[in-house]
């Protein structure tokens, strides 16, 4: 048995299958080490109004979400999270820390631990696009398992011996999120000038974490068609602890981020 057959043999994790898909980790405790503190500023958030008890609970947490700070026009607005649908829309506005921010949709997911992680074929199919971020954590990534592969060819035999293949697995994804924070930190000038770069897309994508919702805004589309998604009373209902603004138009919508985008958080 070779030794990525030890690892993989009898275990779904997560953190594993991304190691192996050459993953990223986009952790909140890397970047508020690197970077000394998580950058806040206001965040938004396209989506059906079945989501909002899902968007409440998870206020205050290290768990990171998918969110947008800038926009290009409404087309933003007519889908929820990347996915096209009709009819009624909610848009959340949050004010939290942030990790990532790239110039248009990162393509990142979530492991079990709420963490989210990029995958380095999906980052360099969109490297000729980018200028920004995207080039600073592809270089991350290939340096990060140009170390990792090597310490491994060394290290195989030794790990093995353990009896516990929990303790093999532990040291394992140790040392490699050891090597990601090694490379943070030396690309933390290029991933920060990345940061700031300005969108480029139609939206960009910004992972946000311990966030407190500051608005909803509930779009009530009046040209339904049988299929579109309408938002129901209770719904409705869930955001009433909240600043909550009615509108009709995506022309509204915008004119309420775009306020927001010139306050300092």
């Amino acid at each position: 048995m070779t030794f990525k057959d030890y690892l993989n043999e009898n275990t779904s994790d997560q953190i594993l299958a991304n190691i192996k898909n050459k993953g990223l980790p986009l952790s909140p405790k890397f970047f508020e080490e690197v970077f000394n503190q998580g950058e806040e500023q206001y965040c938004f958030i396209s989506m059906k109004a079945n989501r909002i008890q899902s968007l409440i609970k998870r206020q205050n947490k290290k768990n990171q979400i998918s969110t947008f700070t800038d926009f290009k026009n409404t087309e933003i607005f007519w889908g929820a999270e990347g996915l096209a649908w009709g009819g009624d829309t909610i848009v959340a506005v949050l004010k939290g820390k942030v990790t990532i921010k790239g110039n248009r949709d990162l393509w990142t997911k979530t492991d079990h631990q709420g963490r989210r992680w990029i995958d380095y074929k999906d980052l360099k199919e969109m490297t000729d696009e980018y200028d920004g971020v995207g080039v600073a954590l592809l270089k991350v990534i290939e340096n990060v398992y140009i170390d990792f592969n090597k310490i491994y060819k060394t290290q195989q035999t030794q790990l093995t011996r353990y009896d516990n293949k929990d303790v093999v697995i532990n040291v394992y994804i140790k040392d490699f999120f050891d090597i990601v924070y090694k490379y943070l930190k030396k690309y933390k000038t290029q991933i920060q000038q990345g940061r700031n770069t300005n969108q480029t897309n139609l939206y960009n994508e910004v992972l946000c974490y311990d966030y407190t919702i500051k608005e909803f805004i509930v779009l009530t589309n009046q040209a339904h068609s049988s299929y579109d998604y309408r938002i129901t009373k209770e719904e409705i209902d869930n955001t009433k602890p909240y600043k909550t603004t009615k509108v009709h138009t995506e022309n509204e919508i915008e004119k309420i981020l775009r306020k927001y985008q010139k306050l300092k958080a």
